[in-house]
Formats: C-alpha cells, structure tokens, sequence
C-alpha cells in the first residue's frame, strides 16, 4: 500500500459512522460484515503495512489501540442492529462508541503530525 493521507482517514471514519447509522436505521445490511473487520479497512492495512515505520512514535500505538476499540465498539453496535434491536444500537453508538471515535479521530491527527514532522526530518537530513 502507498501513501494514505491522514486527512483523509478522518474524511472516511465520518463517512463509515454516516453508514453505520444507516445500517442501524435498517438500511444496508452488507456493510455490517465489513464494520467488524479492523485489518480489512484501508487504515487497518496502512497501520500492518507502510504505517508501520512510525511503530516506534507514541501516536502510532495510539492509533493503532484507538482503532482497534473503535471497531469493537461499532462491533457492538452492529451486533444490535442484527438483532433487530434499533433502540440498542442507538444506546450503543451514543455511549462508548461515541467516545472511540472521538478517541480515533484525535488518535490519526496526533499520528499526522508526527508523520508530518518526521517526513520533514527526513527530507531535512537527506539533504
């Protein structure tokens, strides 16, 4: 995988919660496989691949551990849309769910800084 712009994994999260709440408001029942699956996501894969070489920075383990329970979260979420149990899902996304994301969205601007920074080091170094 090549280089993901961290601006716009913060562009796609709110775009999977707008799907996610369609999901739970009964709409697309496809995307519920792919909510659950943390390394199946481009940001999941970019945080395994080419994202790695930031594994020693702070902001990379944050992003990697706010992903992760951002997607167990919405794995709750879903469980409850599943069921038939809008009023669950409701409650789910309003309360932990609510702060994972949060919690992610902070997590990849800290991670885009550092990014940021360590790519002008770089280029600093390297001339």
């Amino acid at each position: 995988m090549s280089e993901l712009d961290l601006s716009d994994v913060i562009v796609d999260h709110t775009r999977w919660k707008i799907r996610l709440l369609r999901l739970v408001e009964g709409g697309d029942e496809s995307f519920a496989a792919s909510a659950l699956a943390v390394a199946h996501c481009v940001f999941g894969r970019w945080l395994e691949g080419d994202g790695a070489r930031f594994a020693s920075r702070v902001s990379y383990r944050e992003a990697i551990r706010a992903h992760s329970d951002f997607h167990h979260c919405a794995e709750e979420v879903v469980e409850h849309a599943r069921r038939g149990d809008k009023q669950g899902a409701q409650t789910a996304m309003g309360g932990h769910f609510a702060e994972a994301s949060s919690a992610f969205t902070l997590a990849v601007a800290k991670l885009k800084r550092d990014a940021e920074k360590a790519g002008s080091e770089w280029r600093a170094a390297s001339r």
